[in-house]
């Protein structure tokens, strides 16, 4: 669980050992240290990056090309803390002119906490908050987001509501001077993240295209809404770092510094229940039909389902 990932080339420099707990035996795994520079157009900012590895691993040479998938938070504005999930190591042909080609990417899912503000170029700024789990912690991440008025909008740079959820990728362009937040320059960003009736209308338009992939006659066609699957295929496992998994025994994360609160009162629910997704008319039309169907399909006659929607209507059924 994390809104704040971070993905891209790294060059990784000095290194260094930490064992997981005081005391633990060395034989476990321990968590092992890069520092790495992310290069923006307001500065530098020196990254720490961790990875949990077992203890017959080596840590990469000096100067290795790597390229890093992980969560992140901002300790101060030229420093950054990474929690990796991945490092892969690229060829030791792969030289440090590769960073300049590509910038990191970041990608923080939160809510917008003030209204957005528009400039006078048309450049429109974005206040989020979120948080990614680094260190055993979930931190507390407030960024700026940056959509500049070009022809990379549309029409222009959409305006999200107050206290919305959001998801942008970017990357850092900077830190503001002013309160010290990095600058993220938005190059895609989905508003209202978790609409329920976005969700609704996905679930009806994977329903019709389901049907409308059927070859069968009406009698040997089933009618379902659930997917389903191949229960002898061998799924693989996760290889993820160990530091980057968080214990999910709640749904609710208390973010830092909250956990040091004494008098904070977070809110105690024993189970969270989310309703079903509503039974589209679509769906009940499809029911009736079928019925009908297979009522005359007593002859052996094939009378296959009329689908109102064309494959194309279909795909672009996802339109609010």
């Amino acid at each position: 669980m994390s809104f704040t990932q971070i993905w891209g080339n790294f060059q990784l420099k000095d290194s260094w050992r930490q064992p997981p707990y005081p005391n633990q035996p060395s034989d476990v795994g321990y968590y092992l240290h890069y520092k790495a520079n992310i290069h923006t157009n307001g500065g530098d900012i020196l990254a720490d990056i961790r990875v949990y590895q077992p203890v017959q691993e080596r840590a990469l040479p000096e100067g290795a090309m790597a390229f890093v998938f992980g969560k992140f938070y901002m300790s101060d504005r030229t420093r950054m803390q990474i929690e990796a999930i991945h490092i892969f190591h690229y060829h030791r042909s792969i030289s440090a002119i590769m960073l300049g080609c590509f910038q990191p990417r970041v990608v923080i899912s939160g809510y917008i906490f003030q209204e957005t503000e528009e400039l006078a170029n048309g450049t429109k700024l974005i206040f989020v908050n979120g948080m990614g789990f680094v260190g055993e912690h979930y931190n507390v991440l407030a960024v700026v987001g940056a959509m500049v008025a070009n022809k990379r909008w549309p029409v222009q740079p959409p305006t999200p509501k107050l206290y919305s959820p959001v998801q942008m990728t970017g990357f850092i362009d900077g830190i503001d001077s002013c309160n010290d937040l990095p600058i993220i320059a938005v190059e895609d960003i989905t508003l209202e993240i978790g609409n329920k009736l976005v969700a609704e209308k996905i679930n009806q338009a994977r329903i019709e295209l389901a049907l409308i992939k059927y070859r069968l006659p009406v009698s040997q066609r089933p009618f379902h809404t659930d997917v389903e699957y191949d229960y002898t295929w061998a799924y693989a496992a996760s290889r993820a770092s160990l530091a980057s998994v968080p214990s999910y025994d709640t749904s609710y994360p208390l973010p830092f510094p909250l956990q040091a609160s004494p008098g904070f009162i977070y809110p105690i629910i024993k189970d969270i229940v989310h309703p079903c997704i509503r039974d589209m008319s679509f769906l009940k039309r499809s029911r009736s039909r079928l019925m009908v169907n297979v009522g005359r399909d007593t002859t052996s006659a094939i009378h296959p389902i009329v689908i109102e929607e064309s494959p194309k209507a279909a795909a672009h059924s996802l339109g609010l």
